[in-house]
C-alpha cells in the first residue's frame, strides 16, 4: 500500500507539471487510474523477472533478465540497446 501511495503521489506531481505546461487540469480519477495502471504493469513487470532468473535456475534477478523483459516493449529496445553497448564497452575496458 506504501508503494501504491508513494506511485500515487508522484504520478499526481508529474500530471500537475504536465497539466499546468499544457494548460489543461487533470482530475484525481484519471491519476488513480494511471496510478493502477502503472501498478499493474510493475507488478507484471516484477513476475517476468522472477520468471526469467528462475528459468535461468537463479535465485538473483540480473541484467540479462532486465534485457529479456524489455524484448516485450518497443521503446525499450532502444534501452536494450544501450545496455548492450555499455556493457560491451566495460567488458573491454576490464580486460
Amino acid at each position: 500500500q506504501r508503494l501504491k501511495a508513494a506511485i500515487y503521489y508522484t504520478t499526481s506531481e508529474i500530471c500537475t507539471v504536465l497539466g499546468s505546461k499544457a494548460d489543461i487540469t487533470i482530475n484525481n480519477k484519471f491519476v488513480a487510474a494511471l496510478t493502477e495502471t502503472t501498478v499493474r504493469y510493475l507488478e507484471c513487470l516484477g513476475r517476468d523477472l522472477e520468471l526469467f532468473a528462475r528459468h535461468a535456475k537463479r535465485t538473483q534477478i540480473s541484467v540479462d533478465d532486465v534485457l529479456l523483459t524489455a524484448r516485450k516493449s518497443q521503446e525499450l529496445v532502444i534501452t536494450k540497446f544501450l545496455f548492450s553497448s555499455i556493457n560491451h564497452l566495460f567488458c573491454f575496458q576490464i580486460l
